[in-house]
């Protein structure tokens, strides 16, 4: 049988047709259930091809964070003797102070709860500022001597307090003897104590001739050989006659530690050998009244002469000028608040140096500085001076009213 050409042509028509229509379908409907193409009598059904769409809803919380405290200087007056002697403090967002108002009272610490521990003539007056309790220690309650030099925290939480009498301890509680002759120490009187970080308790006693190491066992003694000779056996004789320590302590990352002395120059100690430095080596003076180091292991110390830091190599020595005015009063105490800060105390003046750049106050809350007689950094940050006509504190604003 002849096929007419005709015939196969329209044959190939129609089957590329219905392959172009199943193809079609497939690809431009992905997501219809069905498509037939139909070509002449005959039917193709194409499979369909699915597609699942999920959608997601997000739900966003936002947290409003109580704004930040704001930070400045609150002043407490003492109370007005009636006598005309207290200047009035034009301010004093704190109010009265229960504070005793004497020569030289110091704050000696301030705990972590914000309590201030103060000496007064009879012990020492606890007080807090936020709820204006006031609890007082004294010979009661086993304090071994009414003059109180220092309050020191050590390792684990345990308090040291350096008394005329010898120095006690405080567990949050009650009071026990810590040292004293009974104890090792070569004289009861402890002028001066300071902690090293692990643990070792450094006290100088007998005028501050020897200084004495306790590691919680023994106590190791060192002094000159004028003192050693006179105050019995077992006295170390390493330093220059006549070595008076009554002027700080502190230790430097690399643990060294640091002393200064009344008159013979700073010394350390690497805890097998002493070094002396002098205004030889670049002092202001070897008369040195107070230490400190700050976060980047730069050693600080004040001394009769002015201010000056040590790098580990030299001693640099703070240009006045650059500091602002002494008004004829050299830095005495030393301390570093949490940001690093170094604060500097002056007998009418408080410095604040902090990168780089340094701050000075006269004058805070209404309460001028005629005298300042302490400067103490807080367990809980707060930074203290007390002065002969009240007390300031610098740190978060507390509620106005209360003390």
């Amino acid at each position: 049988m002849r096929i007419s050409r005709h015939a196969v042509a329209v044959a190939l028509v129609l089957a590329l047709a219905a392959l172009m229509g199943a193809c079609g379908d497939d690809v431009a409907s992905p997501t219809t259930a069905s498509s037939t193409a139909t070509t002449g009598a005959a039917s193709t059904t194409v499979p369909s091809s699915t597609t699942t769409t999920t959608t997601t809803t997000t739900t966003t919380t936002t947290t409003t964070l109580p704004p930040e405290p704001e930070v400045g200087w609150m002043a407490w007056s003492f109370a007005d003797p009636g006598d005309g002697t207290l200047p009035p403090c034009r301010g004093c967002s704190g109010g009265e102070s229960p504070l005793e108002r004497r020569l030289g009272a110091k704050i000696l610490f301030v705990d972590e709860a914000g309590t201030v521990w103060a000496n007064r003539d009879d012990g020492l007056i606890l007080w807090s500022p936020i709820s204006g309790r006031v609890d007082l220690l004294g010979r009661q309650d086993g304090l071994l001597d009414t003059l109180v030099y220092a309050v020191v925290r050590a390792p684990g939480g345990l308090l040291w307090l350096p008394t005329y009498g010898g120095a006690n301890t405080w567990d949050g509680t009650s009071l026990a003897v810590g040292l004293n002759r009974d104890r090792g120490l070569r004289d009861n009187t402890t002028w001066d104590l300071w902690v090293q970080s692990d643990g070792t308790i450094w006290v100088d006693t007998n005028g501050g001739y020897i200084l004495t190491a306790f590691d919680g066992t023994a106590c190791r003694h060192y002094s000159d050989a004028a003192t050693a000779s006179t105050a019995g056996p077992g006295i170390e004789p390493v330093f220059p006659e006549r070595t008076q320590f009554n002027s700080g302590m502190t230790e430097t990352p690399d643990g060294t530690l640091w002393f200064g002395s009344n008159g013979n120059g700073l010394f350390s100690f690497d805890g097998t050998g002493w070094r002396r430095y002098t205004e030889a080596d670049g002092l202001p003076s070897d008369s040195v009244k107070n230490l400190a180091v700050t976060p980047d292991g730069t050693l600080w110390l004040s001394a009769i002469g002015g201010l000056a830091r040590f790098d580990g190599a030299s001693f640099e020595l703070i240009d006045p000028d650059a500091m602002g005015d002494w008004s004829g009063a050299y830095p005495d105490i030393l301390a570093v608040g949490p940001d690093g800060a170094l604060w500097v105390m002056t007998m009418s003046s408080l410095f604040r140096h902090l990168d780089g750049a340094w701050e000075i106050w006269k004058r805070v809350d209404g309460l001028d500085f005629p005298l300042i007689y302490s400067l103490a950094i807080g367990e809980d940050g707060s930074v203290w001076v007390s002065t002969n006509t009240g007390v300031a504190r610098y740190g978060p604003m507390l509620p106005v009213g209360q003390g």
